[in-house]
This record gives structure tokens, sequence and C-alpha cells, in this order.
């Protein structure tokens, strides 16, 4: 009797050690979820980024196609901001768009430019970092030849 009661006991000193896990696991914790929260945020400037890129090309491309009439400032300005919405939702839910409709074509000898920047401000560690730095500024350009 006195070898299996010694058997089914905790070795020495193990009973020192319960909860180091969940100690370990408190301590780690917030690292994992800053590096996650890190990675969305940049997965989400960059297809941030991506988005204003594409609607820049949207925009200049719907501003420099010839047709009967030429697209106004305010035609080029809801392609874009039809572009953005599509693709973002809502423009200033992570951000500040500052764009302003460029010229349209006159004649067949000039160039059309859409420019807009987004001031980033980010989704988690963007939001906390904007409140003790700059926030990212992305910025898009797209210069065509009109037609």
């Amino acid at each position: 009797m006195i070898w299996f009661d010694t058997c089914l006991r905790w070795p020495p000193r193990a009973h020192h050690q319960r909860g180091v896990a969940a100690v370990e696991f408190a301590l780690v914790l917030p690292l994992l979820l800053a590096l996650v929260l890190g990675v969305v945020d940049l997965g989400l400037a960059v297809y941030t980024q991506s988005v204003l890129s594409h609607a820049s090309r949207e925009g200049a491309r719907a501003g420099v196609v010839l047709a009967l009439t030429r697209p106004s400032s305010q035609a080029i300005a809801a392609v874009v901001q039809t572009d953005l919405s599509n693709s973002l939702g809502s423009v200033d839910k992570f951000g500040t768009l500052a764009f302003t409709p460029p010229s349209p074509c006159v004649d067949a000898n000039g160039q059309l430019t859409v420019q807009m920047s987004y001031s980033f401000k980010g989704f988690a560690i963007g939001a906390v970092a904007a409140a003790f730095s700059q926030p990212l500024v992305l910025t898009a350009k797209t210069t065509m030849a009109c037609e």
C-alpha cells in the first residue's frame, strides 16, 4: 500500500509550477496581439494605396477618352468617388481623402492629371500611433494624354 501511495503523489516541487503557462500566456498575449493588429494595419494601408492608384487611373481614363462631349471636372470626380466607394466602402472610415477634380481636357494635345492624397489613420495600431505622430499619407497620381 505504501508503494501505490507514493506513485500517485506529485513529484517533489512540481506543485510549485502550477499556473506558469497561464502567466507566460498573459505576458506574451499583448505582444502577439500588437503583431497581428500591426499586420492587419499594414495590409489595410497597402490595399488602400492600391485602391487610390486604381481610382486615379479610372478618373484619368474617364477624362481623356474622346466622347461626343468632353467629361467635366464633376464627371471625373464622380468616377473617382464611385470607384473609391465601391472598393473602400466609406472613404473616411480609416482616413481623410483630399481630392481636387482636375480641369478637363480642352484639346488632343493636352494632358490630364488626376492626383489625390489620403491621410491614413489605420484600424488599430495605426489609430493609436496617429495620436502620437503624424498619420501616414498615401498619394496617387495619374497623368494621361488627352485623345
